[in-house]
C-alpha cells in the first residue's frame, strides 16, 4: 500500500530535520571548544591558588543532551604553601553538564547544572591551626563577575576516595569504594536533597581511638537544606554499617 503524498512529504521533512539536528548536536561542541578551553584556564588562573592541571578536553553534545558536557580528563589540584606537595584532589575525569543556551549566549556567565566525578582521590587535610588545603580561592571583589555559575540540579561520585584529617580535633576518617548521588532544586532557597551512598570501606578515629575499621556502608536519605537560614535536616533516613541498622534524625544550623 503506497503512502499519501502529505505523509511521504511529513516524513522526508523529519528526516531531513533529524539529520540537521545530530549533525549541529554534533558541530556545536567543535564551535564552542575553544572558548571554554579559555575560560576554564582563565578562571583557573584567576580564582585559585592551587596548582592545577588536566591531561585533556572534552565537550559533547550527546552524553548528557540536552545538555552541553565539558569533562576535564586527568585532572590533578595540588596545594601550595603549608600544602605544597598534597594533592588536593585527583580525577579520571570531572564531567560538567552545562546549561545549552548559557554556552550559546556566549558563556556570561556558563551555567553549571550537574557535575560527575569518575574515580576522584579527595584527601582534605586542616592544621592544628586551623588551616585547610580546600581554601584555594583568591579573594575578589563582590561585584566582580564569575566565569561559571553553579545551578546544581545534580552531582554524582562514582567509585571515589576521600580522606578527612583534622589536625586540631585529632579526627580521621577514610572512606574507600564510594559511590554516591545528590538531586534536587538545589538553586531554591529551600530544597529538599535527596542522597543515595555506598561505601565499600569506612574507617574513622578519634583522639587517637580507632571506630571504625573498613566497615561497609550504605546511606539514603532526604535531607531539607534551608539555605536562607543555613539549617538542614534530615527528614528520611536509612542507614546501615555492615549488619547494623539505624535510623537517623535531627538537624544541625551553621551560625555565622
Amino acid at each position: 500500500m503506497a503512502l499519501p503524498t502529505f505523509l511521504k512529504r511529513s516524513l522526508q521533512i523529519l528526516g531531513v530535520a533529524l539529520i540537521l539536528l545530530i549533525a549541529a548536536a554534533v558541530a556545536i561542541p567543535y564551535f564552542f571548544k575553544d572558548k571554554i578551553l579559555v575560560k576554564v584556564k582563565e578562571t583557573i588562573n584567576k580564582d585559585l591558588t592551587a596548582k592545577v592541571d588536566f591531561q585533556d578536553i572534552d565537550i559533547s553534545a550527546f552524553r548528557h543532551f540536552p545538555k552541553i558536557s565539558v569533562a576535564l580528563k586527568g585532572l590533578d589540584v595540588e596545594g601550595t604553601g603549608d600544602f605544597e606537595g598534597v594533592k588536593l584532589i585527583h580525577t579520571e575525569g570531572l564531567d560538567l553538564a552545562l546549561n545549552f543556551w548559557s554556552v550559546w549566549n556566549g558563556g556570561n556567565p556558563y551555567e553549571v547544572n550537574s557535575i560527575y566525578l569518575d574515580h576522584p582521590y579527595i584527601h582534605v587535610v586542616s592544621l592544628a591551626d586551623g588551616t585547610a588545603n580546600y581554601s584555594i580561592t583568591k579573594p575578589k571583589p563582590p561585584s566582580e563577575p564569575t566565569s561559571f555559575k553553579l545551578s546544581l540540579e545534580k552531582y554524582t561520585i562514582e567509585n571515589g576516595t576521600l580522606i578527612y584529617d583534622d589536625r586540631a580535633l585529632n579526627f580521621y576518617t577514610a572512606l574507600k569504594g564510594v559511590n554516591h548521588t545528590g538531586s534536587g532544586e538545589m538553586t531554591e532557597v529551600v530544597y529538599d536533597l535527596n542522597t543515595k551512598t555506598v561505601v565499600d570501606s569506612l574507617s574513622v578515629s578519634y583522639g587517637g581511638v580507632k571506630y571504625l575499621s573498613n566497615a561497609k556502608t550504605n546511606l539514603n536519605t532526604i535531607v531539607n537544606a534551608d539555605m536562607k537560614n543555613m539549617k538542614f535536616t534530615l527528614k528520611e533516613t536509612d542507614a546501615k554499617i555492615n549488619d547494623l541498622k539505624m535510623n537517623l534524625e535531627g538537624w544541625t544550623q551553621l551560625k555565622g
